[in-house]
């Protein structure tokens, strides 16, 4: 009976976390602290020396700044960037930097070196994940459910680009579809890129999805509360819901030629998380502290070597 009852309480922190996670991605419960003007990218940070990985540090849902490092893991700076509060996701494309903050509503921008940051998007829908594909801004709300698309400038603003029925935690997309990350669901979606052939249950996840990527050959996504990164071949074939187990609440997904990469918010009963992970792209040389001292860091961006 005492065994029975630790599991029945070590269930119940579990869901009361998962709970405030979910709470503090969508921009409710406490309120929203003062507005925050962004301010340019910090001078003190020293120059780039090659391609970069950045990251939000979500801060349980308190975060304002974007991080910055070598892809090789040295050189990091955790406020390469300061935004709003409530900053959630990141991306990136060949000049500007974006990011979502859910309890702004907003979408964000600045120049690749941290210059000239402002807002770009009015968005009401508590927008919690950004992707730039083309010439397009991508936008995955969670109240309601939904896909926002809009040009990179922040102009021709579609809310309801794409419906779903669920909080949407991470949006994707390739050169023939969008993907998005279902958290109710615990689902990966995909439609076509002009928003047609809408498949809300592209790929079953293992749990709760919060992460997402694609890269020429897979899906990948975070299955946060077990701890684990799953892929799939971009057909939704071959599923495997622990390609990469064994983590600490992993959110954020990015991969390039040779590596995969994750933020992570710990352990769901405290968000510990202070750290970026990287493996091989085979799943193989975990390092769950690639690289150290962030918060909570959740949104992933890369630029390819």
């Amino acid at each position: 009976m005492a065994k029975v009852g630790t599991r029945f309480l070590v269930r119940r922190i579990a869901v009361v976390a998962l709970t405030l996670l979910a709470v503090a991605c969508s921009g409710s419960g406490a309120a929203s602290p003062a507005p925050r003007t962004p301010s340019a990218g910090n001078s003190a940070v020293p120059r780039p020396s090659g391609p970069q990985i950045y990251w939000a540090n979500w801060s349980g849902g308190r975060g304002t700044t974007i991080g910055r490092a070598n892809l090789d893991g040295s050189g990091a700076v955790q406020n390469f960037i300061t935004t709003e509060a409530g900053l959630c996701d990141i991306a990136i494309d060949q000049s500007h930097i974006y990011w979502a903050s859910d309890r702004r509503g907003l979408i964000g921008r600045a120049n690749l070196d941290g210059s000239s940051p402002k807002q770009v998007i009015t968005d009401p829908n508590t927008p919690c994940s950004v992707a730039v594909i083309g010439t397009y801004i991508y936008i995955g709300n969670q109240k309601p459910g939904g896909i926002g698309r809009a040009k990179s400038d922040g102009t021709a603003v579609d809310e309801t680009f794409i419906v779903v029925s669920g909080s949407v935690h991470d949006v994707t997309a390739d050169d023939r579809y969008i993907y998005w990350a279902n958290w109710d669901a615990k689902s990966i979606g995909r439609a076509n890129l002009d928003g047609t052939g809408v498949n809300q249950a592209f790929i079953p996840t293992a749990s709760n999805p919060d992460g997402l990527t694609v890269d020429g050959s897979y899906v990948y996504w975070t299955n946060l509360p077990v701890g684990s990164v799953g892929r799939a071949k971009l057909d939704g074939t071959g599923v495997n819901q622990t390609f990469i187990a064994g983590l600490k609440g992993p959110t954020g997904v990015e991969v390039d030629s040779t590596h995969i990469y994750w933020g992570t918010v710990g352990s769901l009963d405290n968000f510990d998380g202070a750290a970026i992970g990287r493996a091989n792209l085979d799943g193989t040389g975990v390092n769950q502290s690639f690289i150290a001292g962030a918060d909570n860091p959740t949104g992933l961006a890369l630029q390819e070597p």
